[in-house]
């Protein structure tokens, strides 16, 4: 994302707000409060309400959910953890957080932010529309129009930062090898691997706060049907300028007619601490030999 027109602050507050932003305008997970006419959206005693006065229960992170070309996007709070979201039985929800350590992916919820005057957007899900009372409306000309405004500091959504993945893909017979580079900014990647290869991956990522027992949690689907869950444990890290690389083992794409066919999986990082890192989704179909 482009963040020109909307810098993040300099001052030295941590409260001190940059803005109003359109969604486009705001990198992934940047710290930002979403504004009303009726105030800030806070987290108060674990419900939703909006408060006069910006304070850290105010402070989300902005998750960007791009499901097959459709935008969405989750409020990730940087208190409690978890993601805003709209309770089962739209006519008479109201805005409820999920447990912990539910993800983007599985029980989180995500809106569609709306443009409706200006850099002002309204909270949409399928046809529903939060409104000023935090409650539900199929109207959106009664729906809460809010604006987004980045935070100052340098706070991290999750104590790792992935950089980008490169996959080495040691081709049988003398063919020439295939790189190719995983985009930590993407929450969904496409991938075309090639039966038979040997599949190396080196992982780049930056530690922002200290992790103990790091591990990488890879589930794959096949049709909706889980069919395989790998756990590699990277180890304990503590922050550093520079980031970290890790390889993984040396991993044998396998082959065969049964095999081939599209695949869907989830990547998640969790330490003994809590999750690690983003979530993240990709896509890949093994095909025959060229």
């Amino acid at each position: 994302f482009s963040i020109a027109s909307c810098p993040t602050p300099t001052m030295a507050s941590p409260m001190e707000l940059s803005g109003p932003c359109s969604p486009e305008e705001i990198p992934m997970y940047a710290p930002v409060v979403l504004k009303s006419e009726n105030g800030f959206l806070c987290v108060t005693t674990g419900a939703p309400a909006f408060v006069e006065e910006c304070n850290t229960e105010c402070e989300f992170f902005l998750a960007v959910h791009n499901n097959k070309g459709t935008i969405r996007h989750g409020f990730l709070n940087a208190g409690t953890r978890t993601y805003l979201s709209l309770k089962a039985g739209w006519t008479t929800s109201s805005l409820i957080l999920n447990p912990s350590g539910q993800d983007l992916f599985e029980a989180a919820e995500t809106f569609a932010l709306t443009p409706v005057d200006g850099n002002k957007v309204v909270l949409a899900q399928g046809a529903y529309f939060v409104n000023s009372k935090l409650s539900t409306t199929k109207n959106m000309a009664d729906a809460a129009q809010f604006e987004l405004f980045r935070m100052a500091g340098n706070k991290a959504a999750y104590p790792i930062t992935l950089v980008r993945s490169v996959f080495t893909f040691d081709r049988p017979e003398g063919r020439a090898n295939e790189t190719t580079i995983w985009d930590a900014a993407a929450m969904h990647e496409h991938f075309v691997i090639e039966e038979g290869t040997w599949q190396i991956e080196t992982l780049h990522f930056k530690v922002e706060a200290p992790v103990t027992n790091l591990r990488k949690v890879v589930t794959t689907y096949k049709m909706g049907v889980k069919v395989d869950t790998q756990t590699v444990i990277l180890g304990d890290y503590t922050p550093q300028e520079d980031p970290f690389t890790f390889t993984f083992q040396r991993n044998e794409v396998p082959e065969g007619y049964m095999v081939r066919g599209w695949y869907s999986q989830t990547t998640n990082f969790v330490s003994d601490e809590g999750p690690a890192a983003v979530p993240k989704q990709s896509d890949f179909e093994i095909v025959a030999r060229r």
